[in-house]
């Protein structure tokens, strides 16, 4: 939390559902605002902090509570002044040695597979998807996300695109986790499930990405009537 409020962040939010360990207690004790949800998934997390701070703050910076996108000294700076143009601030983990080498292979895989299915259903380049990103709050109700589970991330890029946000992508630090295990990239069950969930909330969306691109029906003009 120091780390986040040494940047001059004005409120540090922590969403725990359903950790059974310190997250809690740690947060309350560093002076961290606190948030319990009775339900589970990423998405939903997230989701309830946006809607907490987006009514209070300009910009919400969302990151993992496990500090593996941690800001690298000097590197917050380039994101204040890319933030200046843009609507929405995004990682990516890819684009620096040094991180590359902390990502696991299911990572660096389903960056590469969303970034190519990205740029074919809608035509923009994305590097990555990872936690890390700077949200303009006052556009933020715009994208209506649905996703509460592993899709949350690919949902707000996507639909970023949809509503023509404006985009900026830096490259991020990318640190080995300081505690515990990942549920999903340490996890084969749980790589699957994040797999599974991503490209079904991609699919979804590309579907209605679709059908509002189609053209509306020829409505062929009816013979008129004839009066005898």
């Amino acid at each position: 939390m120091a780390h986040y409020q040494a940047l001059g962040c004005g409120e540090v939010l922590v969403v725990e559902n359903g950790s059974s360990d310190a997250t809690a207690a740690r947060a309350r004790s560093s002076g961290a605002t606190l948030l319990q949800l009775p339900q589970a998934g990423y998405g939903s997390a997230v989701a309830a902090g946006q809607a907490h701070l987006s009514s209070r703050w300009d910009w919400t910076l969302v990151v993992s509570a496990d500090g593996s996108d941690a800001f690298a000294p000097g590197e917050a700076e380039q994101w204040v002044s890319a933030a200046a143009g843009a609507d929405l601030v995004l990682g990516d983990r890819t684009a620096l040695r040094e991180s590359r080498a902390h990502l696991t292979p299911p990572q660096l895989w389903g960056s590469y597979v969303f970034s190519r299915l990205v740029r074919w259903g809608w035509g923009h380049r994305f590097n990555d998807m990872g936690s890390r990103r700077l949200i303009r709050n006052a556009r933020w109700s715009e994208l209506a996300l649905r996703d509460r589970q592993f899709g949350w991330n690919v949902e707000m890029q996507v639909k970023a695109v949809e509503a023509g946000w404006g985009l900026s992508e830096l490259p991020a630090s990318y640190h080995p986790r300081r505690q515990g295990t990942s549920k999903i990239s340490s996890n084969f069950r749980g790589t699957v499930r994040a797999s599974v969930g991503i490209v079904g909330c991609l699919a979804r969306l590309y579907w209605q990405h679709c059908s509002r691109s189609k053209p509306a029906p020829v409505t062929r003009p009816q013979p008129s009537g004839i009066l005898h």
